[in-house]
């Protein structure tokens, strides 16, 4: 299963989005590769 956090580049995401994204990408890059963007 594939999962994609993924955000228009002309928004700012809300502080609880932005939380969320980082706590995903920190915890994500613990078990599994994830590509820079």
């Amino acid at each position: 299963r594939d999962w994609y956090i993924v955000h228009r580049a002309g928004k700012r995401l809300s502080a609880v989005a932005q939380a969320f994204r980082d706590f995903m990408l920190q915890e994500t890059t613990a078990i599994v590769h994830v590509p820079q963007v």
